[in-house]
């Protein structure tokens, strides 16, 4: 088995359906159990979670475009304003069905390291993305169209990405600037968790199926690679046929900001620039 399909494979098997006595329109191999290893907290004060929450990281890299993989993607999904809103912050989201997530990973480019995380989810919410810390200016964007620009700069810190889940299992996320506080009153381990600033108007919300997956990345869209001039009519045809099958411009990598995108879903593994792909599902919790 190749490097690829053996990524491929475990990104199969990672993402297929959690509950198994359903029957569904579409229906998927089981995975396996996963709720007996995430233990509830000992502490009867802390929150209940209500809902299992899975969470795929795609490590890839940054050298090469993704846009390919997000025409598998429905971004339509989300309210236009919402797009715009978390695109000036670089970053891309939409959602997809689990059958149709192998026509997205085959788009990809190879997988550097693929990994997997559980939470327990509920009111409190917790980080499912942090960032190393903060080495540099962050630029925050809290425009909200039609209004005037609004942006914010951070320093230090971390930027994370909250998640929680209410009483009808919508799962929201919220962008967090994460900065430690030093307080004189005493506080409890969950209020200190959310010191700095959550960008409650930058909020996500998202009501997830059985069969929808979130998925979550850096928006960096790569230009087109132009045709050159043809002049007769098989050449024509040529170029229509060519521009159906969209080929990006791999000599001219877009940009990179410092923006919420950069600082979340990019990062440096031995000197080696990846970016990030997230895919986010859900499973209530038995008796909510």
């Amino acid at each position: 088995m190749t490097r690829r399909s053996a990524i491929m494979l475990l990104l199969t098997l990672t993402l297929q359906g959690c509950q198994q006595t359903q029957t569904r329109e579409e229906p998927l191999p089981p995975l396996r159990d996963v709720r007996g290893d995430v233990q509830p907290p000992i502490n009867p004060a802390m929150p209940v979670g209500r809902a299992l929450v899975n969470i795929q990281q795609i490590a890839l890299s940054l050298e090469q475009p993704t846009d390919p993989a997000w025409e598998a993607v429905d971004e339509q999904a989300f309210p236009a304003v919402t797009r715009s809103v978390w695109n000036a912050n670089g970053l891309r989201l939409g959602l997809i069905q689990r059958n149709r997530l192998r026509d997205m990973i085959e788009k990809l480019p190879p997988a550097a390291s693929v990994g997997n995380e559980r939470v327990l989810a509920g009111d409190h919410p917790v980080a499912v993305r942090r960032s190393p810390p903060l080495a540099g200016v962050v630029t925050v964007d809290l425009t909200i169209p039609p209004m005037a620009v609004q942006e914010e700069q951070i320093t230090g810190g971390r930027a994370q990405l909250l998640l929680d889940v209410n009483a009808g299992q919508t799962l929201r996320l919220s962008p967090h600037h994460y900065l430690p506080q030093v307080s004189l009153l005493p506080r409890n381990v969950l209020e200190k968790e959310l010191d700095g600033r959550i960008y409650h108007e930058l909020a996500l919300s998202a009501g997830l199926g059985p069969q929808d997956v979130l998925v979550l990345g850096l928006y960096r869209p790569w230009p087109l690679l132009l045709a050159d001039p043809m002049r007769d009519e098989q050449d024509e045809a040529a170029r229509n046929d060519a521009s159906a099958k969209k080929v990006y411009d791999l000599s001219s990598p877009p940009p990179m900001v410092n923006n919420l995108g950069r600082a979340l879903m990019t990062l440096d593994a031995a000197n080696r620039p990846l970016q990030l792909i997230l895919l986010i599902t859900i499973e209530p919790l038995d008796g909510n």
